[in-house]
This record gives C-alpha cells, sequence and structure tokens, in this order.
C-alpha cells in the first residue's frame, strides 16, 4: 500500500478485495469441472452399451425384448415397406416368414419414417444399420454441445450446465440401448427455438399492460394474410421434422397460432399431410391401426412407464375397486372412475396451458417458455412415457435455463436424468417380472414419481410465468 494512501504507515487489517479477473475465475471453474464429469460419465455410459451393464440400471433394457428392440421394429417396417407388406404389422407368427430383425417392437410412427428406414435397409443389415444409428447419434449429441457453448449471447456458466446435461443424461443412455430416435426429436426442437429466437429480444407493445390486450377473436379480426410473413423456410422444416419423428410437437402449433403465423401452421400441417398420405392410401387400414396405437387415451400400467398419468393411475389403485368399475350413469359407455379422472385432469392440464401461453403473446424470450409449457404438457398428458422419453425435455429445459437461469429448472433438469428406482429392486426382493401392482405400496409410488412430478413442477413453473389478468407495468413475465 502507498505511503499516501496510509498516512500512518501501518499496515492495514483489511483483506485485499480480489481482482474481477479471479472471482470470475472462480465463479466459471465450477461449470466447467461439472462438464468435464459430464463427459466422462457419457463416455463410461457408451462403454456400457458394450455389455449387458445397462440391464442393472434401466428396467427397459432388463424387461424387454433386447438391446435394439424398437431400432428393428422401424428397420422392420422400413422392409416390410419395400416388400409390399404393412409397416404396422406386430412381431406375431404369422408374420415370421418375411421377418429380418431378431426381435422388434411394433412400429407406431408416420410413415415418412419408414421411408427413411427402407433406404437404411438397402445399405445395412439390421445390426449394424443399428450400430451406424448409435454412432449417429453421438456425433449428434457432440454437435449439439457444440453448438451450446458456441452461443455467446449466453452466459459462459449457462451453456457449460446446458451441454453437461447433454452429456450426463441417462435416459440418453437407454436412448442408445432401445436404438430410439428421440434424440433427433431433441435436437429438432432445440434449434426450432434457436431459430425463432432473436438474438435481441424486444416486447411488442400491445404486452405493456396485458390487461389491454383485446380478445383472441379481436386480435385475430385484424389478421392479415399478406402481413403474415413466411418467413425463413428453415423454421418451418424443422417443424415439420419434428412432427414426421414424434407427433407431440403439433402441440407447437398453439403459440404459433397466437403470435399469428397462420401460414407456417397450414404449411407444416399440409407437408406432414403430403408425405403420409400416399402410405395411407394405398393401405387405409394402417390409418386405423396408428390411430389406435398413437390416440386411444387409456391403457394399462406398465412397469417402464414413468409418465404422469400412471403416477395417478398407480394412486387411483388405491381407491375402492380400483377405480375400475364402470359408472352406472353413463349407461353403456366403457367408462370408469380412472378413466374419468384421468380425463378430467389431463384436460384442466391443457386448459390452464392454452390460458398462459395466451397471455404470453408479445413478452419477449417467449419462445423458450412456449417450448418448456408444451413439452411438459405433453409428458403429463400422454398416456405413455417410457424412460428413454425424457431425452426429449433436454430442449426445452436448455433453452429455459438458458433465457433465465433459474436454479429451479436446473435443479428439475437434473433430477430427470438421474437413474430411476429400478437399481433398488434387488434390495426391496422385487423380481424383474413382478407386476407393479405387487410391489410395497410406498415405493410404488415414488417409482412412478420420480420423473413425473419434476415434470409437473416445470409446468407449474411455466404457469406462474403467465401474467395475471390485471397486472401493469411490466413488460411480460418476469424471467
Amino acid at each position: 500500500m502507498r505511503s499516501s494512501d496510509n498516512p500512518t504507515g501501518e499496515k492495514s487489517d483489511r483483506p485485499r478485495p480480489s481482482p474481477p479477473h479471479r472471482l470470475l475465475n472462480r465463479q466459471g471453474r465450477l461449470p466447467r469441472v461439472v462438464f468435464a464429469a459430464a463427459v466422462l460419465l457419457h463416455l463410461f455410459l457408451v462403454i456400457a452399451l458394450f455389455t449387458s451393464w445397462p440391464g442393472n440400471l434401466f428396467i427397459e433394457a432388463s424387461r424387454g425384448f433386447g438391446q435394439a428392440a424398437d431400432f428393428f421394429g422401424i428397420y422392420q417396417a422400413g422392409a416390410n415397406l419395400l416388400e409390399g407388406y404393412g409397416i404396422y404389422e406386430t412381431d406375431s407368427p404369422e408374420n415370421a416368414p418375411h421377418r429380418v430383425v431378431p426381435f422388434f417392437y411394433f412400429y407406431r410412427y408416420l410413415p415418412p419414417t419408414a421411408y427413411a428406414a427402407a433406404l437404411g435397409t438397402l445399405f445395412f443389415g439390421p445390426r449394424a444399420a443399428y450400430w451406424v444409428w448409435v454412432l449417429f447419434n453421438e456425433i449428434l449429441i457432440i454437435f449439439t454441445v457444440g453448438c451450446i457453448l458456441s452461443w455467446k449471447n449466453r452466459p459462459s456458466s449457462r451453456r457449460f450446465v446446458c451441454a453437461s446435461l447433454w452429456m450426463g443424461y441417462f435416459p440418453v443412455c437407454i436412448e442408445q440401448f432401445m436404438g430410439q430416435f428421440s434424440l433427433c426429436m431433441a435436437v429438432l426442437l432445440l434449434w426450432l427455438w434457436k431459430l425463432d429466437s432473436p438474438e435481441r429480444e424486444e416486447t411488442h407493445p400491445a404486452s405493456s399492460h396485458p390487461d389491454r390486450r383485446p380478445g383472441l377473436l379481436a386480435r385475430w379480426r385484424d389478421y392479415s394474410w399478406k402481413g403474415d410473413r413466411w418467413g425463413k423456410p428453415l423454421p418451418l422444416i424443422v417443424w415439420t421434422a419434428s412432427m414426421l419423428i414424434k407427433s407431440f410437437s403439433i402441440l407447437l402449433a398453439l403459440p404459433f397460432l397466437r403470435d399469428r403465423r397462420l401460414k407456417r401452421v397450414l404449411a407444416g400441417l399440409s407437408l406432414v399431410i403430403l408425405l403420409s398420405l400416399p402410405y395411407f392410401i394405398y393401405r387405409p387400414r394402417d390409418l386405423l391401426l396408428f390411430a389406435r396405437r398413437n390416440l386411444s387415451p387409456f391403457t394399462t400400467l406398465y412397469a417402464g412407464d414413468f409418465g404422469f398419468q400412471a403416477l395417478l393411475r398407480a394412486l387411483i389403485r388405491y381407491l375402492p375397486d380400483g377405480g375400475a368399475k364402470a359408472l352406472p350413469a353413463l349407461g353403456g359407455m366403457d367408462i370408469n372412475l380412472e378413466k374419468l379422472l384421468l380425463s378430467a385432469v389431463s384436460v384442466l392440464i391443457f386448459t390452464l396451458a392454452v390460458r398462459a401461453a395466451l397471455r404470453w403473446e408479445g413478452t419477449p424470450r417467449r419462445q423458450a417458455l412456449d417450448l418448456l409449457l408444451w413439452t411438459t404438457v405433453f409428458f403429463l398428458i400422454y398416456k405413455t412415457i417410457w424412460e428413454y422419453h425424457y431425452v426429449m425435455i433436454l430442449p426445452a429445459v436448455t433453452a429455459a435455463f438458458l433465457v433465465t437461469g433459474s436454479r429451479l429448472i436446473l435443479v428439475m433438469a437434473v433430477l430427470i436424468g438421474l437413474p430411476t428406482l429400478f437399481v433398488c429392486f434387488p434390495l426391496l426382493g422385487i423380481e424383474n417380472s413382478t407386476a407393479p401392482e405387487a410391489w410395497p405400496g410406498l415405493f410404488k409410488i415414488l417409482h412412478f414419481s420420480v420423473k413425473s412430478l419434476p415434470v409437473l413442477v416445470l409446468y407449474g413453473w411455466c404457469i406462474k410465468k403467465a401474467p395475471r389478468k390485471g397486472h401493469r407495468g411490466g413488460p411480460g413475465p418476469a424471467l
């Protein structure tokens, strides 16, 4: 210390403040350490694909047909398409003569995915094609992580945290084990958000006082077809591709319509129909199979189902008659208390989501909120959610955390990405083949809630972010 700063010449007992660059280094070091650990964990999970270890950690790997069962279903659909058979055939004895894979789960997606699979069957056998797909997914993960780290308009610590999620996420392992393509869907959704999000988020003038905004019908009266710009084609292509792969992204049509992007909605839906319609014209019976497998709202309770609907079914089973007794007031309809409660909860979840999304009109950074909200809606209302499906929530939590830095979002994302309680089966003496109805009561509820409750919390966070009616003086939700 200079003598002019300390006239007495005595040494000061006050600690010297750390230089700003040292503070920044300390704060930025932890996310980088976490990222390095996530990379090591990812390498371990990749190596595990060549062993029997996933069977000890994932219930789907333990109880299912075997490794690549989902991929083989898609491969078989492609082979069936080339040979003139239906792509929605099951693994039944009558279909055995033209089966080209050792085992498979039935195909349930739109026909264009089978078109792509048919091309793959021309170059690779089933096993080789599966490992090519695993390699492609690994390249996709590296590419996505590199993109996230390169988005310099977001804080460095947030970028490294999000990159760590993509690297150290356990559902990615079962995704690779089963040969699924939820990861492709996740990457498409992440890029849809990125392409739709302006570098500088600005607020629409009408959003400064949400209570003064006109109603939905009044806003649409001002709609102009000429004023509705098509915009760049890439977001439309990405959204259309996502609907062809995993159709739940059709829910994003609702915020698009809120923002009066009617041309995008019509173009995207038209492309999906045009690409799928030729097959269904050729085999109209398969349209019923597709609808039955995907749109029937109810199912049974599966041990590997980690959706919110499964948790509700597990809770309803504690009611008298397990909620299965038919309701006499509804006549001959096949409706019981379980179906009635599940339907009511789903309608409530959807209605609150629509209400929240409409109130986000014109608010800054609403694209991240839209993606998180409607992804969680899907996870809360769809009948079956397998563990690998949770890969598709990665883009939503990535977008929301990059934009807001919310610790709650991060904690929920980490909980969703951890292993399930299946690892506790040996400790509790539960055999792999034991039905959920025979599990200990509290464990059964915990088993079905480890991932669905964090999703419910994320959904509630989104609902809370909607501006309240009569709110004044803010540019939208505080993010």
